[in-house]
């Protein structure tokens, strides 16, 4: 079942995303590896949802920082959900903006 995050930039310096705090605990009591997890992400290039992109990371073995206080008035609703953190670098050539939400799977 897909998961909705929110993406959140910060210069991470690799193709690798952080998970959410409970997503990396999880593993992490699993013992999996970091780079054994693949992590399918998708999203929509329209508000209608009309056009759906999809791509494949790794995770980095670390876990995201929740979104401030203050990204309510940033975000609105959406600084509700969990954070996908990746570098803003990775965000650009695959077509996600900051803020965006995003499907997990």
């Amino acid at each position: 079942m897909p998961k909705q995050l929110i993406v959140q930039f910060t210069p991470v310096r690799t193709c690798l995303v952080n998970l959410p705090n409970q997503w990396a605990n999880a593993l992490l009591d699993q013992r999996k590896m970091p780079q054994n997890v693949v992590l399918e992400i998708s999203w929509s290039t329209k508000k209608d949802g009309s056009n759906k992109k999809t791509t494949y990371c790794g995770w980095s073995g670390e876990a995201s920082k929740p979104l401030s206080p203050n990204a309510v008035f940033i975000h609105g609703e959406n600084s509700k959900l969990e954070v996908l953190e990746m570098d803003p670098q990775l965000g650009q050539a695959i077509g996600i903006d900051e803020g965006q939400k995003v499907e997990l799977f």
